[in-house]
């Protein structure tokens, strides 16, 4: 029965692979096999679009192996497909316990750093990744998004302070935590911002306002 899941799978009948997994599943159901075997069945579930049922199935196999880097990856990048921002993030700061020099997961953490507006936490991981290899062209394409949209919020706040007429620190301050705190950007994120604005304080004393 596992030499004709083989062959669909290689053969990308998919249905058919995914009857004779949960066949096996049924059949020998306190295998020690059993981990690859629904890590398998999620993999083909995905190659059908059925990505709740391959994340559910991910998510039985990593229970029973929880440092199994592929499987993790697997489903990150399936969490990635539905949108769930946080679960894969998740999923990316356990691959990188597990093993911190992997590129690639470094990397898809980075960028899911950027979007829930950790600037910081993301040009680490850039940076990390080149300095481990100079030439990685993931590495740089990280640190080009890091830099256009902490480029793109610097922009954004400096025409808000100059058509506001801003000029202390205090006020400049006080907009950059207003502006940025309906686009959602955390309040560490925001303090991170002002040494480019021009101010000479980066005093985030204004919270207890804002937040």
């Amino acid at each position: 029965m596992v030499d004709s899941a083989e062959v669909n799978i290689k053969e990308k009948r998919w249905d058919r692979a995914e009857s004779f997994l949960k066949e096996l599943l049924r059949s020998y159901p306190d295998d020690n096999n059993n981990s690859l075997i629904i890590s398998n069945l999620a993999t083909v579930q995905r190659y059908q679009g059925k990505v709740s049922e391959a994340i559910r199935n991910y998510s039985f196999a990593i229970n029973m192996t929880p440092n199994a880097v592929t499987l993790l990856k697997n489903r990150a990048s399936l969490y990635l497909e539905v949108d769930s921002v946080a679960r894969a993030l998740s999923d990316y700061d356990r691959i990188l316990s597990l093993d911190e020099k992997d590129e690639e997961s470094r990397y898809y953490h980075g960028i899911l750093s950027l979007r829930v507006g950790n600037l910081d936490e993301a040009k680490l991981d850039f940076d990390y990744i080149l300095y481990y290899n100079p030439a990685s062209g993931l590495g740089r394409e990280g640190l080009a998004h890091y830099n256009k949209i902490k480029k793109d919020y610097i922009a954004e706040a400096k025409s808000e302070i100059n058509e506001l007429k801003l000029k202390t620190d205090e006020e400049i301050i006080y907009i950059v935590h207003k502006l940025f705190a309906k686009k959602t950007l955390p309040f560490a994120r925001r303090c991170f911002l002002l040494p480019f604005l021009g101010t000479q304080s980066v005093d985030c004393t204004l919270r207890a306002i804002l937040d």
